[in-house]
């Protein structure tokens, strides 16, 4: 039974390393972080083993924070390093990337909404399809009322029409029970 949860379960989906660590860069803001911050925040967050092995905090260092982070100017941090800002530009990669995210979560929202309007459509196609058949084959009754309004207005119906309804009241009409004759008593 777990197996089937696991297989049916959705995947989560792991952020890229560069986004986290653009989210981080935004999470210490302006007041800045330090190259040993970083590190240690690379070693919580398991980022070696995300990317692979090979991974090294000092591959972090030279791939990512250098093209990502930039000095700034005029602060030292603890260890007597320049603190290290998130660039601008990233801050709003981020934030593209939040807005891509969700656009695709609402288009995801709005392709499942019109397969349910088709699907009702389609079903509401084969209901009236299966009522107009039901209409078709069913017989049609008009009460006495109903065959004398229709009768009283000539003016709508040519005379065959007319003739044929005329045909249908007597039609409807009790007959009067008649006394046998002398034939009726043979047979």
């Amino acid at each position: 039974m777990n197996l089937l949860k696991k297989l049916f379960q959705p995947l989560e989906r792991i952020k890229p390393v560069h986004i986290k660590l653009w989210e981080y860069g935004e999470e210490v803001g302006l007041k800045g972080t330090s190259k040993i911050d970083i590190i240690s925040w690379a070693a919580r967050e398991k980022i070696s083993s995300i990317v692979g092995s090979e991974f090294t905090t000092t591959n972090l260092l030279q791939v990512y924070v250098s093209q990502y982070f930039l000095e700034a100017e005029g602060t030292v941090d603890k260890s007597g390093g320049k603190l290290l800002v998130l660039k601008a530009e990233y801050l709003a990669r981020l934030e593209d990337y939040r807005l891509l995210k969700e656009e695709k979560k609402l288009t995801r929202n709005a392709n499942r909404t019109a397969l349910i309007a088709v699907i009702i459509a389609i079903l509401s196609l084969f209901a009236s399809i299966a009522i107009s058949i039901y209409q078709i084959n069913s017989p049609i009754r008009l009460n006495q009322e109903q065959l004398e309004i229709i009768t009283n207005k000539p003016a709508r119906l040519d005379q065959e029409q007319l003739e044929l309804i005329k045909s249908l009241i007597e039609q409807r009409k009790p007959k009067p029970e008649s006394k046998p004759t002398n034939e009726d008593q043979i047979n």
